[in-house]
């Protein structure tokens, strides 16, 4: 919004010579008492707007400044409309597939970094008029439609007036009459609405209408509209401007076959951009006097011609001149800082890669590591587990109830299988999907994608736990199974009776189930959860 607003307090004071140096003068004070960076970034695109109407040379000179600082302080939107800006005064110097390239880089910063407000919008905008300058009207149309939304949404109405007539000029270069008439009504809506006749762009406006009425065979609505525009125009001595509009006065009044009024105006536009030094306003009033005076005064007609042909030269001289100089240093610049940028990515790729392959070894030797300790662990359970059962084993020899439970220990064990089943099923799936997540991990690292691989190894942490879980799970059964035929001391301890009932119904459920496949059954439980551990043997 700030730029918007501020550019076009900068154009309207383009219109008078005399102000231009103060405008200068004040960003420039403004620049040297700036403290932080972003504010310097935002006078130095003021300056390079102010400067490329008349001193593109000192333009693209701030342009390339503002860029330079906006991309060593990661200020994004800063070099997006920095981009914007050097493609307008590449434009201005007649280059413009180098300005389209130039847009199109300052849209890749906006979206890259998800800038939605008017620097991304007057990319768009930028972008789409070029096209339609180079004759692409309907990628055109696209590009400046979706601009006109966004500036829409973000309320910035000069340049929603500014974009609806561009679509008006665009539909007017390719023919398309009705649709360009449209536009250039909502423009003028727009404009009365927030600016009313004053608005900058109201001559603009009118002139469209006379293009369009010119083009529609309505010579006199065409003129009303030249003349019009031609009474605004002259409030800010707008010479430049004001030499086409007299022009196409004079080319109607030719057509309407009088060439006196017809050689008037056609003085009054070579006057104009004579003022100016505007050599295709000077080139293209030549050419109409010579033809007007060639029928009645070779020699006037001969003279207008040569001058002509003398502004055509200049102008492709000067453009020439100054497109080859400022584009070539354009583009040696770019291509400085795409070199930095692939080495610096280069870097970040090394480092990454070196990062992933320390990672990967400290992961192999910790899970070596883990499965050493796990094994120990093992081992030692697995000798307690024998003397265990050795002692059982002599102890059953003297016990009657003992001898019950291994009678009924046949029929438990078919449930303790499918009640350590369902922890075993657990560990396996976890165990194949953490399988997987490590192939993904290593896949995201190659891509560099180091935000993705730490998810994924979050993922992979979570799994490890719930297999853990699981594991602890199915020990307790077996620890239970084990406790079940380990030999009676006949000494009360405190048990925990819900947990025990509780454990006791689903090996009873899972043992009937193991002889009979077809067998089917719903239980519940309602456990007291405030009762206390109870002493019992």
């Amino acid at each position: 919004m700030k730029y918007a607003i501020t550019f076009y307090l900068v154009l309207q004071s383009l219109l008078c010579f005399s102000q231009i140096d103060k405008t200068i003068d004040s960003l420039k004070s403004e620049l040297v008492l700036s403290k932080s960076d972003t504010s310097r970034v935002s006078n130095l695109i003021l300056l390079t707007k102010t400067y490329w109407i008349y001193k593109p040379d000192s333009a693209l000179h701030y342009a390339q400044r503002a860029l330079e600082l906006s991309r060593e302080i990661q200020f994004h939107a800063g070099e997006s409309d920095a981009l914007t800006n050097m493609g307008l005064v590449i434009q201005t110097l007649g280059n413009n597939p180098k300005a389209l390239e130039l847009f199109i880089k300052a849209l890749r910063v906006a979206e890259k970094n998800n800038i939605k407000g008017f620097s991304k919008a007057h990319a768009l905008y930028n972008i789409g008029e070029t096209y339609s300058r180079l004759g692409d009207y309907q990628n055109g149309s696209n590009f400046m439609k979706l601009s006109k939304n966004l500036f829409d949404s973000i309320e910035i109405h000069s340049m929603v007036q500014m974009v609806e007539h561009s679509l008006a000029e665009s539909f007017l270069r390719s023919n398309q009459l009705d649709s360009a008439n449209i536009y250039n009504k909502m423009a003028y809506n727009d404009l009365l609405l927030h600016n009313g006749k004053n608005g900058e762009a109201f001559p603009y406006i009118l002139f469209t209408f006379g293009n369009i009425y010119s083009k529609k065979g309505y010579p006199q609505l065409a003129l009303n509209n030249y003349f019009e525009c031609i009474k605004y125009v002259s409030n800010y001595n707008g010479f430049s401007y004001i030499a086409k509009p007299y022009l196409f006065i004079a080319q109607i009044y030719q057509k309407l076959n009088k060439q006196d009024s017809a050689i008037y105006f056609a003085h009054k536009s070579l006057e104009m951009a004579k003022k100016s030094s505007t050599y295709d306003n000077i080139e293209n009033a030549g050419k109409l006097l010579a033809e007007l005076y060639r029928t009645n005064d070779w020699k006037k007609a001969s003279q207008y011609y040569e001058l002509a042909l003398a502004a055509k030269d200049s102008l492709y001289s000067i453009a020439e001149r100054n497109t080859f100089k400022n584009v070539t240093e354009v583009d040696e610049k770019e291509r400085q800082y795409e070199i930095s940028q692939t080495e610096n990515q280069y870097k970040q790729y090394g480092f990454i890669a070196g990062l992933g392959t320390m990672f990967l070894i400290g992961f192999i030797l910790y899970q070596n590591n883990r499965k050493e300790k796990k094994a120990k662990i093992q081992l030692q359970e697995k000798n307690q587990i024998i003397e265990q059962t050795l002692s059982n084993l002599k102890a059953t020899q003297a016990q009657l109830i003992q001898s019950e439970k291994l009678a009924s220990l046949g029929e438990l064990t078919a449930g303790i299988a499918h009640e350590i089943q369902n922890p075993l099923n657990f560990v396996n799936n976890f165990s194949e999907i953490s399988s997987e997540l490590v192939g993904e991990m290593n896949q995201e690292l190659d891509k560099g994608e180091i935000n993705e691989a730490k998810e994924i190894a979050n993922d992979l942490k979570q799994n490890l736990e719930k297999i853990n879980l699981h594991g602890k799970r199915a020990s307790s059964i077996v620890k239970g199974m084990l406790e079940h035929s380990g030999t009676s001391t006949s000494k009360k301890e405190l048990t925990d009776i819900n947990a025990l009932a509780d454990e006791y119904l689903r090996l009873s459920y899972h043992g009937i189930k193991a002889k009979d496949n077809s067998f089917e059954s719903e239980y519940q439980t309602d456990f007291d959860a405030t009762l206390p551990k109870i002493e019992v043997i």
